[in-house]
């Protein structure tokens, strides 16, 4: 869309330059120019640079065919789509694969500060524990919801189910306790 835009401006642009300076042709480039720059059209090639960059990819991949890369850079220019796509919800599994350390460091990063809802699927407790501040546990029969990183979320499940021990415990005391109440006082 931003390279659309970009094109009715620069149309307009040698229209004006030709000497066609109509009222409707100033108003005409001044929405257009709005919504370019609404749009992040002045930005987003720095943007995609820093991605691209931050991805791991150096300068001379940039303009590489897709059919050329290897299926784990197909994957990282895909993650990079999504960044740069913004979405108000993202939802990544397993981001880190086919990421070297310095490319999961930036995207640590770049998803601590990211604007939206973030839902991350992922075995790597260490980039959990960087990036998220509230992790579900998912089984069949609930969903349970621990604030804090993946290392918090290990600490209350822990403490939880400590908890839930101490009480089936002091349950089974406290029902044994009445079934031999029962046992001796039957008749």
């Amino acid at each position: 869309d931003l390279t659309g835009l970009e094109g009715q401006l620069r149309a307009m642009e040698a229209q004006m330059s030709a000497g066609e300076l109509s009222e409707a042709l100033l108003e005409r480039y001044g929405r257009v120019q709005d919504q370019y720059e609404m749009e992040g059209g002045y930005d987003y090639q720095v943007d995609i640079k820093r991605v691209l960059s931050g991805l791991g990819f150096t300068t001379e991949q940039w303009q590489a065919p897709l059919a050329h890369l290897s299926g784990g850079q197909k994957t990282r220019v895909l993650l990079g789509r999504l960044l740069l796509e913004k979405p108000d919800l993202l939802i990544l599994d397993e981001p880190t694969n086919h990421l070297d350390l310095a490319a999961i460091e930036w995207l640590e990063k770049t998803l601590r500060q990211w604007p939206g809802a973030l839902i991350v699927v992922s075995y790597d407790r260490y980039f959990l524990d960087k990036v998220v501040g509230l992790v579900w546990e998912l089984s069949a029969e609930t969903a349970t919801t621990y604030r804090g990183n993946y290392s918090s979320y290990v600490r209350q499940r822990q403490d939880a189910w400590e908890r839930d021990m101490r009480l089936f415990d002091s349950e089974t005391a406290r029902m044994s306790a009445e079934v031999d109440f029962i046992r001796k006082h039957i008749a």
